[in-house]
């Protein structure tokens, strides 16, 4: 018997347009490239037959189930990070992927050529929603995806096991992401990282920010007050821990420092992106006293950084607990 099929999220997924031939093996093994989809629509009883692709999304390039919020993604899985809310929307500032989708196929190839500046394009319940690439990383079987929401929606909410599927509407040419001994490469050999993005959660008291704590205050002049993610134009410091939610190779100092060029008489221009706002600043390392005396740069874990403000959105607040992103520009 040819060309069975299985049924999966109801869909009867078949590599036979002669479904008769294939109907009665209920204990097939997953099909896990099929020739389209055949879907059964319970308003008037037809089949409908979709070309290849996941979930019968024409250009998905495949499916995950979504882990929980900030869960991190086994096989199959994928996870958010923004708000705290399991929301897609313009809150979400990293994704993360399994490098196996839901049918078990390895897709590192797909993210390997993925750069900054690509737009992924996420669709879940029939709704689709779009991110910008800011910056990407791998951690183990993870690959970690700094964005920024681009449009669509409404909002979808997820719930722990919601498939969504991801399809790219648009590609940064040559990947730029796959840095080897010779420099950079898109999808070839050599880690997969993008330094030019770091990204925090927001905190509300300096003494929770340490080492480990992946969160950051701001200072806004004539000094430093609460709410402490007031952003506008006389924001003038940043006291961060040395590690982040996600990017920054090196930890922040390093980023910040090293990578960026952003020491102290040597400011570079970065960008701040939270929802979708976006804020640029001149950033240096600063040296002196933090907000709790001690001196600044590695001391205790973290780091300080001095902000003059450039152009772009000013006069809103990053609530407590919420992510945003610093990219350089």
């Amino acid at each position: 018997m040819a060309n069975e099929f299985k049924v999966r999220n109801g869909l009867i997924i078949t590599g036979s347009m002669n479904v008769s031939e294939s109907i009665y093996a209920p204990n097939l093994a997953p099909e896990s490239n099929p020739a389209y989809y055949i879907t059964w629509r319970q308003s008037d009883g037809r089949f409908e037959v979709s070309p290849a692709g996941a979930a019968g999304n024409v250009n998905a390039i495949g499916c995950w189930d979504y882990a929980g919020y900030a869960t991190t993604p086994t096989t199959g899985e994928f996870t958010i990070r923004g708000n705290g809310a399991s929301i897609l929307d313009s809150n979400v500032v990293i994704i993360e992927f399994n490098k196996a989708d839901n049918t078990s196929i390895d897709q590192s190839v797909f993210f390997n050529n993925i750069g900054v500046g690509s737009v992924l394009t996420l669709i879940t319940s029939g709704i689709a929603v779009k991110y910008t690439v800011k910056g990407f990383s791998l951690s183990g079987n993870v690959y970690v995806f700094q964005v920024t929401y681009l449009s669509g929606g409404p909002s979808a909410t997820l719930s722990v096991g919601t498939e969504a599927c991801l399809t790219l509407t648009a590609v940064t040419a040559g990947g730029n992401n796959s840095t080897g001994t010779s420099g950079t490469s898109g999808g070839g050999a050599g880690t997969f990282s993008s330094t030019n993005c770091i990204t925090y959660a927001m905190d509300n008291n300096f003494s929770d920010v340490n080492a480990n704590s992946q969160t950051a205050i701001f200072n806004v002049s004539p000094g430093w007050a609460t709410p402490f993610g007031s952003i506008s134009s006389n924001t003038v410091g940043m006291y961060a821990s040395q590690t982040p939610l996600a990017g920054g190779s090196g930890g922040a100092t390093v980023f910040f420092g090293i990578t960026n060029g952003a020491t102290v008489g040597n400011p570079k221009l970065f960008e701040l992106s939270y929802l979708n706002l976006k804020t640029t600043f001149l950033i240096n390392v600063a040296l002196g006293t933090s907000p709790g005396g001690s001196n600044l740069g590695t001391t205790g874990g973290t780091i300080y950084l001095n902000m003059q403000y450039i152009s772009g959105d000013s006069g809103y607040t990053i609530p407590t607990g919420v992510s945003f992103t610093l990219c350089a520009i």
